[in-house]
């Protein structure tokens, strides 16, 4: 809740946000409060969801966050090529070398220029649009669980998956990042649309 509230309050600072919109994952593991919500569409920041609150009510394993991106954050760019540049510079300039704590999972995801370069090599447009919520993704993003990594890289413990919902226009996507495990810490890695399943 106190998070929630620092967001709320973040986004009134800027001068950018007006409203805020509850997104869900849209399937049958979602609450009856979290699909009443979103049922909401847009409203005021300070204006209360269904269940009577300003933020998230915080079910555990719930899935219903959002990351918030316009798509004009890097500009109109008429070849995806301009676009993934933008995209990489953006990164590059706020984000590598940082790392972000998953309030989810409680790991430290870092962002290395490695983990860039990857995601966005076959990104899509919306894909590249959200590298500028890299840092809300790591943060927000509901932990799904840890596989080995498939080629067998000795220096990888393990790789983590993560799943959110990102508003890029009037399109909210489900969006998969994964992380992998070296021994020194966690490492941004790759995000991409998920498919419907």
């Amino acid at each position: 809740m106190a998070d929630g509230m620092g967001n709320l309050i973040g986004w009134e600072k800027t001068g950018l946000v007006v409203g805020k919109q509850w997104i869900t994952a849209k399937d049958d593991k979602v609450s009856d409060v979290c699909n009443a919500n979103g049922e909401m569409g847009v409203i005021g920041l300070y204006e209360p969801f269904s269940h009577g609150a300003l933020t998230i009510p915080g079910h555990p394993n719930c899935r219903c966050e959002v990351v918030s991106v316009s798509g004009g954050e890097l500009g109109e760019f008429a070849e995806k090529k301009e676009l993934r540049k933008a995209a990489m510079q953006y990164a590059r300039d706020n984000f590598i070398g940082k790392s972000y704590v998953n309030e989810n999972s409680g790991h430290e995801l870092k962002v290395t220029w490695q983990g860039v370069k990857h995601a966005a090599s076959k990104a899509n447009q919306a894909e590249l649009s959200i590298m500028t919520k890299l840092d809300d993704l790591l943060r927000y993003a509901k932990y799904e669980g840890s596989y080995s990594d498939r080629k067998g890289h000795p220096n990888i413990i393990a790789a983590h998956k993560y799943r959110a919902v990102a508003k890029v226009g009037n399109k909210s996507l489900n969006i998969g990042v994964i992380v992998r495990e070296f021994p020194d810490d966690h490492k941004h890695y790759d995000h991409f649309i998920l498919k419907d399943e």
